[in-house]
């Protein structure tokens, strides 16, 4: 699910909520190989949210924030694959060199 809005005039917000899961217990979790030991049932990868922020300053420059959370899930947790959640934080600057869309 996403939610967005337009904060201030060239300021634009969006929060995303995003839940990770295998449709079955055997499949391998495709981005990185990884399948449930034996025994395991684990379907569940994580719950992600993230909140991104861009920031029109210029008719030619851009300004984006994004931050990541992901809660890992039972697959993960439960499969020794690790027992931590994990964070990111990226800016971006674009440049156009040309105003015109």
């Amino acid at each position: 699910a996403t939610l967005s809005a337009s904060v201030l005039p060239g300021l634009h917000a969006e929060i995303g909520v995003h839940r990770f899961s295998l449709a079955d217990p055997n499949d391998k979790w495709y981005e990185f190989g990884y399948k449930n030991k034996p025994g395991n049932r684990y379907t569940h990868l994580g719950d992600e949210t993230d909140l991104t922020l861009s920031y029109r300053a210029t008719p030619t420059l851009t300004l984006l924030g994004i931050a990541s959370y992901f809660w890992a899930g039972d697959f993960i947790t439960g499969n020794a694959i690790a027992q931590n959640d994990a964070s990111k934080f990226f800016l971006q600057f674009e440049y156009r060199f040309s105003s015109a869309r």
